[in-house]
């Protein structure tokens, strides 16, 4: 009994397909290291890449009335806002400042019970 097994690269017709194959195995791997190479590229741009100073808005100067015998208790910055703590006779606020604008944004008056 002798069977005749033909395998893929004997056969005539199979040959283009491998060379199909060969030439697509090779363009996929060629841009893969491209595609590495440009994100190695970018990775050591952005990490020597110093971040642009901001522009000075020039000073904001602005005052703020407190009550008589009212007096700041605790000061508290987050990013271009700060928050004023404010006590006084049978009344605590806390004011909430824009420091870029130098206006009052928001008022929470606290009452005290007494």
């Amino acid at each position: 009994m002798s069977d005749s097994i033909t395998t893929p690269a004997s056969s005539p017709e199979a040959a283009p397909n491998l060379k199909f194959l060969k030439t697509l195995v090779i363009v996929l791997g060629v841009l893969i290291i491209l595609a590495l190479g440009v994100l190695f590229t970018a990775i050591v741009w952005r990490s020597f890449d110093k971040p642009a100073p901001k522009p000075e808005t020039g000073e904001v100067i602005s005052s703020i009335a407190l009550p008589e015998g009212a007096r700041i208790e605790d000061v508290i910055l987050d990013g271009d806002r700060v928050a004023l703590r404010v006590s006084g006779p049978g009344t605590e606020e806390i004011i909430i400042v824009d420091i870029v604008e130098g206006r009052i944004i928001g008022r929470v008056r606290v009452n005290t019970a007494q």
